[in-house]
This record gives structure tokens, C-alpha cells and sequence, in this order.
């Protein structure tokens, strides 16, 4: 970090790795496990402060290596098990004139290898993202759909290939495409009765 920056109101970071982080987030309703903590800190502001800031934010080459994550959400008995979690974000600039690009590769313990790469730059508001994913356990998603639909098991793999591109502004105008795959899908009942199963589903 280079301290003078500070004076142009300017964080600079020409370099960040975090390597084997292991994080657990545990959700119960509306709470956290880590909300005795924020509680702990409250601010003293009760007005929001919503002018814009002159400060601009420059990190550069940041990387999460062999990292573990999480996630479950205690009510829904659902959980989000991210092994070897490596992200890396080449550059990430706010307020200045540089774009920002940034990679992530997740994969999941229960299923599933996630591939996102961003390009977005701050002046023109333009994007450019590209996801891929491979071999997700759609069992994973199972606890989700429980709270509109009764299901008993729901088994099967998903795969995308998907890029989008557009402005901000006009996000409704912007360019999807791509395919997905539903592979092995057998869907049933809370009595064990089959719903639906398909080999394979291309779109």
C-alpha cells in the first residue's frame, strides 16, 4: 500500500493473497452467527449518509487460494458446503478510470464446479460476464423449492455455459446467451411417488 495515496483520497493495493481461510455461516431466520458481534458495534449515526465520495479504490492482483466456506440456513435444514474456493480478481477499481475484472472458481462439496469471469468498466458502465457451470446436484436446491412446492427427492446434475453482456443503465437490454443441461432428473413426491423423470433437457 502506498500511504501517500491517502492524501489524494486514494486506497491503493498492488497486491492481496488470503490462502486457506475456512469460514461458517449459519443462518437462523433473521439471524446470523455472527450478529452478537455487529450488535456489539453499533453506529452511533442514525442518518444515512448518501452523498457521493470523492475516494477512489485501486486493488490489484487480489487472490482467495484453497479456501473453505459454509453456509446453513438452520430453519430450511439447507446447506452450502464450497471446497478449494479460489477467486481471483485481477483489478477492481471504484471511482476511478480503470475497469475491473475479476475471476472465481468454487467447487462444491455436494456437487458441482462453478467457473465466473467479469469485466466491467466504471465509466461506461458496460459488462461483460461469462459463467460456467458443471455437474451441480440440483438436490442442493431441494430445501428452496419446499416453501412453494411439497417434494419428496429431487435428483439430477445441471450444467450452463452462459455469457451476458450490456450496460447498467440499460440492463434490460442486454444479451444473454448460451445453453443448459438437465441431466438424470427424477422428481418425487413427499410419498415417494415419481413426479417426473427425463433423461436429458437441452436449452
Amino acid at each position: 500500500m502506498y500511504l501517500l495515496t491517502f492524501i489524494k483520497e486514494e486506497v491503493f493495493l498492488k497486491h492481496i493473497t488470503l490462502s486457506g481461510l475456512d469460514v461458517t455461516v449459519l443462518q437462523d431466520g433473521s439471524r446470523f452467527n455472527f450478529t452478537s458481534i455487529i450488535e456489539f458495534f453499533p453506529s452511533d449515526t442514525t442518518e444515512e449518509d448518501t452523498s457521493a465520495s470523492n475516494w477512489k479504490i485501486n486493488l490489484h492482483d487480489i487472490a482467495i487460494r484453497n479456501s473453505h466456506v459454509y453456509y446453513a440456513d438452520l430453519q430450511r435444514k439447507s446447506h452450502w458446503d464450497l471446497k478449494d474456493l479460489n477467486i481471483i480478481v485481477p483489478d477492481f477499481c471504484i471511482g476511478g478510470t480503470e475497469s475491473t475484472d475479476a475471476g472465481l472458481t468454487v467447487a462444491l462439496a455436494d456437487g458441482g464446479v462453478l467457473n465466473a469471469d467479469a469485466d466491467f468498466n466504471s465509466q461506461t458502465n458496460e459488462f461483460d460476464v461469462s459463467l460456467g457451470l458443471k455437474n451441480f446436484a440440483l438436490n442442493q436446491v431441494k430445501p428452496y423449492l419446499t416453501d412453494v412446492v411439497k417434494l419428496g427427492d429431487i435428483e439430477g446434475r445441471l450444467g450452463a455455459d452462459i455469457t451476458a453482456k450490456g450496460v447498467l443503465d440499460k440492463i434490460m437490454d442486454m444479451n444473454i446467451k448460451g445453453t443448459v443441461n438437465l441431466d438424470g432428473i427424477d422428481v418425487e413426491d413427499q410419498s415417494r411417488n415419481k413426479l417426473l423423470s427425463v433423461n436429458n433437457i437441452t436449452v
